[in-house]
């Protein structure tokens, strides 16, 4: 007898379901029982010989359904922060060999960031030899989102990034934060414009960009009066810059600053 092929995903978002798989070859003995763990903790047991073949038992973050579930499958229909742990599937076959195989493997539960990554203490203008220092912020995650600056499109050379120690919270989910220091150079501005972004990223389940930052540069100004309109929509991944006398027309201003 063998365990061919143990199927338990390395991660889920809190919420979704979860299908474990444990594929066996009895190789010509009969089965007596197949028993699912949590963390060497039994949660489920099929054994054909008995009048109901599946039985659950309670354990805190595994939600099983019995309908759902059989002797090569268990169907967690929900899945917490409790779910997270490490399971084992258990083949045994009846006598006379009583033989018996177990493998496992580790889940993990990721709670994703709501709202994308935010910058933070930008000026609306610069100019060639101002400092920029600004901040960007992820949204609370577990694990805590990885997060990368880029300059007019590009990464943003490593010498400028500032690395902050996360934030923990009680829920124990925590918020990144990554700073971003340089001096502006002529080369900084694209037709007039430099241009900040900032992207978290989770494993392979989560990337999210925040709005491309627009920022004027004071030298292209000209006359007594100059300003810079700087907008950062939340939910899209676009951003627009408006000249002084232009009209706007927009539902939700509350991420628009004008500076004068």
């Amino acid at each position: 007898m063998r365990l061919a092929r143990l199927e338990v995903p390395g991660a889920v978002v809190i919420g979704e379901n979860v299908w474990l798989k444990c594929d066996f070859d009895l190789e010509g003995d009969e089965l007596y029982s197949v028993k699912w763990y949590k963390n060497n903790v039994e949660f489920y047991r099929y054994q054909p010989r008995d009048r109901l073949h599946g039985q659950m038992y309670e354990l805190l973050g595994v939600y099983v359904e019995l309908s759902k579930s059989n002797a090569s499958h268990v169907f967690l229909k929900r899945s917490d922060l409790n779910t997270e742990g490490t399971y084992g599937c258990e083949v045994s076959s009846e006598a006379p060999h009583f033989k018996t195989v177990k493998a496992e493997d580790e889940l993990r539960v990721y709670v994703l960031p709501k709202e994308p990554p935010v910058i933070e203490g930008a000026d609306s203008m610069y100019e060639v030899g101002d400092r920029v220092n600004v901040t960007c912020s992820s949204g609370p995650s577990k694990p805590a989102a990885t997060l990368s600056w880029y300059i007019n499109g590009n990464q943003a050379n490593a010498t400028f990034v500032r690395k902050y120690s996360s934030i923990r919270h009680y829920s124990g989910l925590q918020t990144s934060q990554v700073g971003l220091e340089f001096i502006v150079g002529a080369k900084d501005f694209d037709q007039g414009k430099l241009k900040l972004r900032c992207v978290a990223t989770i494993s392979q389940v989560y990337s999210s960009g925040s709005e491309e930052l627009i920022i004027g540069d004071r030298g292209q100004a000209s006359g007594s009066h100059h300003g810079n309109f700087i907008i950062t929509r939340m939910e899209s991944h676009s951003c627009a810059s408006y000249d002084i006398g232009e009209e706007i027309y927009w539902r939700d201003p509350i991420y628009s600053r004008h500076n004068q």
